[in-house]
């Protein structure tokens, strides 16, 4: 039989390797925003340049770009890849147009679209976001500000 002190050095002996695995993993995981309310362009633009990627807006796209969207697309130029923004009027209306998203990106609503690369959907707020590639710098920023994504064939 084991003294008290004998089992607590041995439960301490096999838990320690445990817990330090634990904390390498927490602290190599990219940080979750919880969808929020007051997620907007400009907020997604500020937040986006605060992980450390350039960020340049370019001009907005014309309705018939994203026809199955109720909003024009705002492409942005995320260090050197094109990701796509769609601002709404409140987070309702964000969520009426991500339901009509498939869970493999490839339907929206009445289209079916092949894409020429990799998809990730993110929405928080009042913006629902479209990324089609695979730059691990781009990914990583926007999971960071937007959280996981809700839709595409990358995730």
């Amino acid at each position: 039989m084991l003294s008290r002190s004998s089992a607590a050095l041995l439960l301490a002996v096999f838990l320690a390797p445990a817990c330090k695995q634990a904390e390498s993993v927490s602290a190599t995981s990219p940080t979750r925003n919880p969808p929020s309310s007051t997620m907007t362009l400009q907020v997604l633009v500020e937040e986006l340049r605060s992980q450390a990627v350039t960020v340049e807006q370019v001009d907005r796209m014309p309705s018939s770009s994203f026809p199955f969207f109720a909003v024009p697309a705002v492409p942005l130029d995320l260090s050197g890849s094109r990701v796509f923004v769609f601002e709404y009027l409140s987070p309702e209306a964000t969520m009426a147009d991500a339901t009509h998203v498939s869970p493999d990106g490839y339907n929206i609503g009445n289209a079916s679209i092949d894409w020429i690369d990799v998809t990730r959907f993110y929405k928080n707020g009042r913006v629902l976001v479209l990324y089609v590639g695979k730059d691990r710098r781009v990914i990583q920023a926007l999971e960071a500000v937007l959280g996981t994504p809700f839709a595409g064939n990358g995730v």
